[in-house]
């Protein structure tokens, strides 16, 4: 393949011929060259549909045998005519030719998934259009309409405009001052697209998060989650306790039915708290002990809640039902994988269509146990949905500072808009 000349000094030839079908690491190395220590923060891959010319999940040693180039053999062949002369020598280079463009092809998918693996701080994206090509023998040209057909259809589709659309709102944040958390409170939720998000459901949704207690108490779900492992015993506990109480005389005083309370390790649930006797009443009943299995008592609240989304879809109910604010009032390590149980959760609310703001999950940290404070932090990395968010210790959990805890949650699709380790 000849290069590309421009005005007699530069040269240009596609990266494919030297080996690199899939350029994205050269592309990264050019940026490390041209603003140095500087990190990468949006990478885009193109694919062209290749994947059909090798094995599925092509690993890192493999090349194309005689024997697997053998199965594209005829089909290039017949390319030569009826009448060609076709001996021993014109089949070795075309399975010469079939095994070189097999091994781009393999190429191109490990420098995805290599460029995947590499930047995970980096926003990573891979477009690879269905061309259709598994249905063509290699070496057909003849078929462009079809294969322009398909990147039409391609490019209409949902999936398709929802990953672009992703990627160009990523782009824009990008070059836009990022948020912190006292601003983010006072930004607009972006609405989600009609495609990827069922019909009907709570417009508080679209709104931005209450200012006032009383706002935040009407319109949301509260639910408490406590954690009664064995560290909790004593100051802790009382403290913990004192704190509610301040929740629940607004409860009391607003009338609202929305606030409830579930324990780690007790079975019994407290729902519609209401007051300060209800709370004492409560901790009296409820003595700390045990572990702290954080990741159950989640999966059970929100398995509950996803299937209450999902058996209300196309009903009136559906608009009815409150974001649901999960709040973890913990000390500890958590003694199982709440990270898993969040990942999943997501993965199920948008497979329903579910509204990524229907749940947000905030940990709050009870005293300064040695490693808590990074173990909770580590909640806030993965595939979570920006669910979760870490409230750190600071002090004395006081009435006042769990109210400014509670009006100070964002909803999951903006906290998306803040840097991850902010």
């Amino acid at each position: 393949m000849s290069p590309l000349i421009v005005e007699n000094e530069y040269g240009f030839r596609d990266s494919g011929y030297s080996g690199f079908n899939n350029p994205v690491e050269l592309a990264v190395l050019e940026s490390e060259r041209l603003w140095p220590g500087e990190k990468v923060g949006l990478i885009v891959s193109l694919g062209t549909d290749v994947i059909s010319l090798t094995p599925i999940n092509v690993g890192e040693d493999w090349t194309a045998s005689d024997r697997y180039a053998t199965k594209f053999l005829k089909g290039v062949l017949t390319k030569l005519g009826p009448n060609a002369n076709i001996n021993d020598r014109i089949r070795k280079r075309a399975l010469d030719c079939i095994k070189q463009i097999a091994n781009v092809a393999a190429d191109t998918q490990l420098s995805h998934r290599s460029a995947k693996s590499k930047h995970p701080e980096s926003i990573y994206y891979r477009l690879d259009p269905s061309l259709g090509l598994d249905g063509f023998d290699l070496f057909d040209i003849f078929h462009t309409a079809t294969v322009e057909q398909n990147v039409q259809q391609w490019l209409g589709s949902p999936e398709t405009e929802k990953k672009v659309t992703s990627i160009v709102e990523r782009a824009v944040l990008l070059n836009t001052e990022p948020l912190s958390k006292d601003t983010a409170r006072f930004v607009e939720p972006p609405r989600p697209s009609a495609e990827i998000v069922n019909p009907g459901y709570n417009p508080q949704l679209d709104k931005r998060r209450p200012e006032t207690m009383i706002d935040y108490l009407h319109n949301y779900q509260v639910l408490f989650v406590i954690d009664d492992s064995g560290s909790m015993k004593g100051d802790r506990w009382m403290e913990t306790r004192d704190a509610l109480i301040g929740i629940a005389d607004y409860a009391l005083k607003y009338n609202t039915d929305h606030v409830n309370i579930r324990f780690l390790n007790s079975q019994q649930t407290f729902p519609q708290i209401k007051g300060a006797s209800t709370i004492m009443s409560i901790f009296d009943m409820i003595q700390p002990r045990g572990y702290t299995p954080t990741g159950a008592i989640l999966e059970r609240i929100l398995r509950e809640h996803v299937s209450k989304l999902d058996n209300a879809v196309n009903t009136k109910e559906y608009e009815l039902i409150r974001p649901l604010d999960i709040i973890v009032l913990t000390d500890g390590i958590p003694s199982d994988q709440p990270k898993l149980v969040l990942a999943e959760a997501v993965k199920k609310m948008r497979a329903s269509k579910h509204h990524p703001n229907c749940i947000g999950v905030q940990f709050v940290q009870i005293a300064n146990d040695d490693g808590a404070d990074i173990a909770l932090q580590d909640l806030i990395y993965g595939d979570n949905g920006s669910m979760v968010d870490t409230v750190p210790f600071d002090g004395e959990l006081t009435a006042e500072r769990l109210e400014r805890i509670l009006l100070g949650g964002l909803h999951p699709n903006v906290r998306a808009m803040m840097p991850i380790r902010q």
